[in-house]
């Protein structure tokens, strides 16, 4: 039996030092409070896991289809987005608009787990860090790096107790030597030096998952400023 990515990866945190699994309607906490799942750290951190479950693909495509009827071309097979765009500023918009309409989602994450995070905050008597953490394990149409601008576009337009977010991707992998691994992708999204005390075991948690997932040495040092992954792009109408 195949055991899911979330699955593996709860029991990652569940083995590390300081880690405790939020017992949900815990006392003290009424009924439709929002509870997090996990406090890291001896309660410093505190982690929302998202897990990316439902397919996004058709989104994409009706943003193609509405120009396609709006222009009247018919395409018979497939074609490369560049070969309907009627300039390389047009593909660009395009493009644009599918990203955003397909991690249009990622935006109710956000807003779902900074709320839930926010609760705890409140609730522990000293000051902590937000983790968000994004598990992808199949869908292949949300890339790491739209995933990753979302998140950040959602942090940047107000204040939130989204300070660290990890992308534990599966659906996309990098070259690294010649091979191709599940890169965990950290994001700081931190506004003051207060936010980031916990980025040093935030950043070593990072690389202890790296290590299980076929990275003997860790992520690599520095990090790659513009990382490949595999896919590249979504093919629509398969």
């Amino acid at each position: 039996m195949t055991i899911s990515l979330e699955s593996r990866f709860q029991a990652f945190l569940d083995d590390l030092p300081g880690s405790e699994r939020v017992s949900p309607r815990r006392p003290g906490i009424k009924d439709g409070e929002s509870e997090a799942d996990y406090f890291l750290q001896e309660r410093r951190i505190v982690v929302e896991i998202k897990t990316l479950k439902d397919p996004q693909l058709h989104k994409g495509e009706s943003v193609i289809d509405d120009y396609l009827d709006d222009t009247k071309i018919k395409i018979f097979g497939t074609l490369p987005l560049s070969r309907i765009a009627k300039s390389n500023e047009h593909l660009a918009v395009l493009e644009k608009t599918i990203a955003r309409r397909m991690t249009r989602g990622i935006e109710r994450v956000c807003k779902s787990a900074d709320k839930q995070i926010k609760a705890e905050l409140a609730r522990l008597p000293h000051l902590a860090t937000g983790l968000l953490i994004v598990i992808n394990e199949r869908l292949t149409e949300l890339h790491p790096r739209e995933v990753a601008d979302r998140v950040v576009d959602f942090t940047r337009s107000k204040e939130t107790a989204i300070h660290h977010c990890l992308l534990i991707f599966e659906s996309h992998r990098v070259n690294i030597n010649g091979r191709l691994l599940p890169y965990p992708l950290l994001l700081d999204l931190t506004r003051s030096a207060r936010q980031r005390r916990a980025r040093t075991f935030i950043k070593r948690m990072q690389d202890s998952w790296a290590r299980r997932n076929g990275f003997e040495n860790g992520l690599p040092r520095p990090e790659p400023s513009e990382l490949e992954y595999h896919p590249r792009s979504v093919t629509f109408g398969r």
